[in-house]
């Protein structure tokens, strides 16, 4: 377990090449806030006057995804994506030879907004492999859906904006990955995928710029090893 706070752009530069057997993480987000008001004005004024910059501004790609190259030893990622960022993450990688599938997790419960729109009830995930990266085989049909079907985190529970559920990270990295692997979340957040890594005996490697998040990670994580130890 290995946890690191500063910017992942510099921090990634001291792992070593070929280090890593699956990328798995949440970066921020290209957000569409046009359109859609109608009559649900409190909830379209909260939405809007949330602060948050942090999650909606994107990232560098081709700085991101060319440290993602060299960290991998065999190219395994699996990246959340806005609808935004679809086209742009997966053609990159497309250019660079390698396999690319969209995959969505379909929320149960999304947020009830969508006059003028459609319904925000889809996150998608563009999992990009090269020949010989891990796929687990030994599982049943349904668990290699390109869909992942659940609710989201109340909000009540939330620690983060965008906190993926754990079940939802479980099944990705044990969808991707082996017993012993590196994992590694360069855009941490709250701490939910190195939650899972070690609920699943993964080696994690965590990075989070934002210090008050990178705080919350560190405690989720520990008190989450500290309860699975009682078991």
């Amino acid at each position: 377990m290995m946890l690191l706070q500063g910017d992942c752009l510099e921090v990634m530069k001291d792992i070593e090449d070929q280090s890593i057997d699956l990328i798995c993480s949440d970066p921020p987000y290209l957000l569409d806030t046009h359109g859609g008001k109608g009559n649900n004005e409190n909830l379209y004024r909260q939405l809007h006057e949330r602060h948050l910059d942090y999650i909606s501004d994107g990232f560098d790609l081709d700085k991101v995804f060319t440290e993602f190259e060299r960290l991998c030893k065999i190219v395994n990622i699996v990246l959340f994506c806005s609808n935004k960022q679809i086209s742009s993450i997966m053609s990159w990688w497309e250019q660079k030879g390698y396999s690319v599938t969209l995959l969505c997790w379909h929320k149960t419960n999304p947020i009830p907004f969508a006059n003028g729109k459609h319904l925000s009830d889809l996150e998608f995930i563009v999992y990009v492999r090269d020949k010989g990266a891990f796929f687990n085989n030994d599982v049943e049909m349904k668990l290699k859906s390109k869909v992942f079907v659940s609710p989201t985190v109340n909000h009540h529970k939330r620690h983060h904006d965008c906190e993926k559920p754990l079940k939802l990270m479980k099944h990705l990295i044990s969808q991707h990955s082996c017993s012993n692997d590196v994992v590694l979340d360069c855009f941490m957040g709250s701490g939910t995928t190195g939650m899972a890594a070690k609920e699943l005996n993964r080696k994690f490697i965590g990075i989070e710029k934002n210090k008050q998040f990178f705080r919350i990670a560190e405690k989720r994580i520990q008190n989450h090893q500290w309860q699975l130890s009682l078991f």
